[in-house]
């Protein structure tokens, strides 16, 4: 009789076992890509996937910021490296500060990478800052970003208004 009953129960938690599996719960975590948007010489820019990652300690923190339109189409980006990254707080580029601030926007590539440099002049803004706890637990970078970037190959100015970005931080 014992045996039945052990054999019972464990067909039963087999059973229920297998019922669910592969069923999502809702208390799943669904992965976060980030998005942004912005104005380039007047005409919206949307982008579905933005990321963040931080590296180094103290003075030689480095904030990395890679938005893009989707996760996997970088056919156009914007990609912001700050260093060094103090947390929240208003980052210009175009001077003695080290951002680097590179685009590319319907097939041009733009930087203002060139330190004090006639590359472009603006201003990266973070607004919120949340650690990662791990590849489960991303934190998150919101900011804002506006300026002229210059073109890699023309003096074409490209102006950047009403940037913002909320981008998932997994490192």
């Amino acid at each position: 009789m014992k045996k039945s009953i052990v054999r019972s129960v464990i067909y039963l938690i087999s059973v229920f076992s297998l019922t669910n599996c592969g069923i999502k719960k809702a208390t799943d975590p669904t992965p976060e890509v980030g998005s942004a948007s912005a104005s380039f010489n007047g005409t919206a820019w949307k982008s579905e996937y933005a990321g963040a990652l931080t590296g180094g300690s103290g003075s030689t923190q480095l904030l990395t910021v890679v938005i893009q339109l989707t996760e996997k189409d970088n056919s156009e980006f914007v990609s912001i490296g700050v260093s060094p990254f103090t947390g929240i707080g208003t980052f210009n580029y175009g001077g003695t500060n080290k951002i680097v601030f590179n685009l590319k926007y319907k097939g041009k590539n733009y930087s203002a990478t060139q330190i004090g440099g006639n590359a472009g002049t603006g201003t990266i803004k973070i607004t919120e800052f949340v650690d990662s706890k791990g590849i489960l637990n991303p934190g998150k970078v919101v900011g804002e970003f506006s300026g002229t970037i210059k073109s890699t190959t023309t003096t074409e100015i490209l102006t950047i208004t009403n940037g913002k970005f909320t981008a998932i931080k997994v490192l």
